[in-house]
C-alpha cells in the first residue's frame, strides 16, 4: 500500500479596506450612542470618523477629503457629546464585534490564556486602581499591572 504524504494547506482570509471600514462603522454604530437632532445620522458621523482615521486626517481637513459628510463644526460638536469614561466601558464590545460568527458552534478550537503581571513602580491612584494588583516581591516591587490575553487557535 503506497504511503501518501499529507500537505498542510493554509488558507488566509483577508479583508478589503472597504470591508474593514464597514465592520468598524457597524461596531461603533451598534455600541455607541450620540444624541443627534435633525436630519444628520449617527452612522454618517461614524463613517466620517472612520474614513478620517483610515486616511490619517484631522477633523479640520475631513470635508476636503471625504464626500457627503458633515462639516468640521458639526463633527466636533457631536464628538464633544461622547463621554470617555462610557467609551472605556464599551470598548471591549466594540473591539470584539463581528457581523459574522467567528467561532462556529460544533467546531473544535484551542484557547490559550496568558496572565501577565508587568512590574509597576508608581503610586496606585483612582485612575489605575482597577489595573494594579499586589503580589509577592519580584523585580524590586510588589505592585504589578495585571492583564489577561486570550488566544484562539483554529484548525490549520
Amino acid at each position: 500500500m503506497p504511503k501518501y504524504r499529507q500537505i498542510a494547506r493554509r488558507t488566509q482570509e483577508t479583508l478589503s479596506a472597504e470591508e474593514c471600514s464597514e465592520i468598524a462603522v457597524a461596531a461603533l454604530n451598534r455600541n455607541l450612542t450620540i444624541s443627534i437632532n435633525g436630519t444628520l445620522k449617527q452612522k454618517t458621523i461614524i463613517q466620517a470618523l472612520v474614513g478620517m482615521s483610515a486616511n490619517k486626517h484631522s477633523v479640520h481637513s475631513v470635508d476636503k477629503v471625504l464626500e457627503k459628510i458633515p462639516c468640521e463644526t458639526s463633527v466636533r460638536y457631536h464628538l464633544s457629546k461622547i463621554d470617555l469614561d462610557s467609551l472605556q466601558e464599551i470598548q471591549s464590545k466594540i473591539l470584539t464585534y463581528s457581523q459574522n460568527t467567528i467561532l462556529v458552534p460544533g467546531k473544535p478550537f484551542h484557547f490559550a490564556i496568558d496572565f501577565t503581571n508587568d512590574p509597576y513602580y508608581g503610586e496606585i491612584v483612582n485612575a489605575n486602581e482597577n489595573y494594579v494588583i499586589k503580589c509577592k516581591m519580584k523585580d524590586s516591587t510588589t505592585k504589578f499591572y495585571s492583564y489577561v490575553s486570550l488566544y484562539i487557535v483554529t484548525k490549520g
